[in-house]
């Protein structure tokens, strides 16, 4: 594609593209968060905790309390609970 100087054509660098506003969170921090905005434990077997809220389908939590839980993985985790980086 020829495009002269004035095309409004943007092109995205590799970082630009794949940014994530989630930083890292402990799996309690997380947890406490997910209560607060309306989540409850539904039932709990080890670490292994489903939660419940109305007009969600149920979440299984599966992180010990200790453990840190990258920016992926909380990005996911926000997209299945409406979760945001502000709650944490």
């Amino acid at each position: 594609m020829n495009c002269p100087s004035t095309c409004a054509v943007k092109l995205w660098s590799e970082t630009e593209m794949t940014k994530n506003v989630w930083g890292t969170s402990k799996a309690r921090v997380a947890l406490a968060a997910l209560l607060r905005i309306g989540w409850r434990i539904k039932r709990q077997k080890g670490s292994h905790r489903t939660l419940a809220r109305a007009g969600w389908p149920d979440y299984i939590f599966a992180y010990h309390d200790k453990a840190e839980i990258g920016p992926v993985a909380l990005q996911k985790l926000g997209k299945k609970t409406g979760l945001k980086p502000d709650d944490l």
